[in-house]
């Protein structure tokens, strides 16, 4: 947490460019697997930081921020920014530490920022995010919306996500840092309160590349599985008689990897057009990594062994 004597008018100047933004659309996200990043003490005050969660799921990057206090309405839900350093290097992107509101030790050079909560909500929407120009500055006139964006103020969360295509530059990994402010209603003689999480320093998600080398077994006969980065293929061979067999193989593509505890995710496409056309069919592969046991469901069901 870091404290700051600022003025209103400030911190709105720098942010009036978020007029105009566009509406979310929603999607479905499911309620489980989540990956816990960071917590908070409950030590700013007003609603403020508590919990960021992240996970990748069908192609989108969601991010969860749970929140200390009673949020009643995106009015008095605390005004965060979840900044992304896609390349992992602090020497590109905006320096956070160096050119934001406050100086900071976050080690972020970051790409994008997502902002969600009462301030966007004054100038037109509830969530936004904006990508950098250079390391001083916004492109606050090309807001993108949200892929999906709720607010459960049963339980003082909100859920917001954002296709993967839409991060230019972004491969396997990047790394995050949150900071929230409470609504002018929580602050004392215009003392502004910023509320970090984590409280220096930045955390590590992981999006993508899985390099995965599988023997199995499916109900058309052996299975190769083979995942190199981004992509790779599913190779069966069917036994159609003594020593004789037919093989098929298959194009896959890499959308997501999700990791908790003792179980890996990989969200893929298979292309189901052994001609060498276009027919990518979604399927799921699950890793047990203690017991060393891979399925895949989808168009293709196996079960193989690491």
């Amino acid at each position: 947490m870091t404290v700051k004597n600022i003025n209103i008018h400030l911190i709105l100047v720098v942010s009036i460019s978020a007029l105009l933004l566009l509406s979310p659309a929603l999607s479905s996200v499911s309620a489980d697997r989540w990956i816990l990043l960071a917590t908070d003490g409950d030590d700013a005050p007003g609603p403020n930081i508590k919990a960021l969660y992240y996970k990748v799921e069908n192609g989108i990057l969601y991010f969860k921020v749970l929140v200390y206090g009673e949020v009643t309405s995106i009015k008095n839900l605390p005004w965060v920014s979840i900044f992304l350093d896609v390349d992992c290097d602090p020497s590109t992107g905006h320096n956070i530490d160096g050119h934001w509101l406050v100086e900071g030790n976050t080690g972020v050079g970051a790409e994008y920022f997502i902002t969600a909560g009462w301030l966007p909500y004054l100038f037109g929407d509830e969530a936004v995010m904006i990508r950098s120009v250079g390391t001083t500055e916004w492109d606050f006139s090309h807001p993108v919306s949200p892929d999906y964006f709720n607010v459960d103020y049963s339980n003082n969360f909100f859920v917001i996500g954002f296709k993967l295509s839409k991060f230019s530059g972004l491969k396997d990994r990047a790394r995050v840092v949150v900071f929230s402010i409470a609504h002018p209603e929580y602050w004392d003689k215009s003392e502004v309160v910023w509320d970090w999480c984590p409280d220096s320093g930045n955390v590590l998600i992981k999006i993508g590349s899985v390099f995965l080398n599988v023997s199995g077994n499916s109900s058309g006969g052996l299975v190769f599985l083979t995942l190199n980065g981004n992509s790779g293929f599913l190779r069966i061979y069917v036994f159609t008689g003594p020593g004789t067999k037919l093989s098929y193989q298959y194009k896959l593509k890499v959308l997501s990897v999700t990791e908790t505890g003792e179980w890996m995710y990989i969200d893929i496409l298979i292309n189901y057009d052994i001609s060498g056309g276009d027919n990518w069919l979604p399927a799921k592969i699950v890793v047990d990594k203690m017991n060393g046991i891979v399925y895949m469901y989808g168009p293709i069901n196996m079960i193989g062994y690491l």
